[in-house]
């Protein structure tokens, strides 16, 4: 059975952190020191586990009124099991409970048309970060199905 649950800094997050340096660090070569940052305090993270098995992340970050998604990762053996759909619809959700009427991502380019199948739209230009192009992009709460916004 496949169960999402929401985290804080409050929480054990080592799982989290397992997930996203195995993604991040070791297949994409992110340096470990620019995976964690200080937004980790804040943020409400999403653990996806399916029978007994911790397979992807996100977290939501909310900083001066604007609500953001980052860190979305799935365990590579995992992909295309719908699992990261599954934590961006639950931080958006979350988001939109929380009073955001947008949520914005810096989606890697690669996965643009894994967020457009969700609702997010591009929304700005093309930037490096990490030596990785990304696109911003964002999904406004007027873009979900209205059984969605109660």
């Amino acid at each position: 059975m496949v169960k999402g649950k929401f985290l804080t800094s409050k929480d054990d997050l080592s799982e989290v952190f397992r997930i996203r340096n195995e993604v991040f660090c070791k297949e994409q070569g992110i340096a470990s020191e620019l995976e964690h940052d200080a937004f980790d305090n804040g943020a409400i993270h999403v653990l996806i586990n399916d029978h007994d098995c911790n397979v992807a992340v996100g977290r939501l970050v909310q900083e001066q009124g604007e609500y953001s998604i980052g860190r979305v990762a799935v365990i590579k053996e995992e992909r295309g099991n719908y699992y990261g759909d599954f934590v961006v619809r639950m931080l958006v959700d979350k988001a939109f409970r929380l009073g955001a009427k947008e949520v914005k991502i810096l989606a890697q380019k690669d996965t643009v048309p894994f967020y457009k199948k969700i609702g997010f739209a591009e929304a700005g230009e093309e930037c490096v970060k990490v030596n990785i192009p990304h696109i911003p992009m964002t999904i406004k709460q007027t873009m979900m199905c209205s059984h969605c916004q109660k």
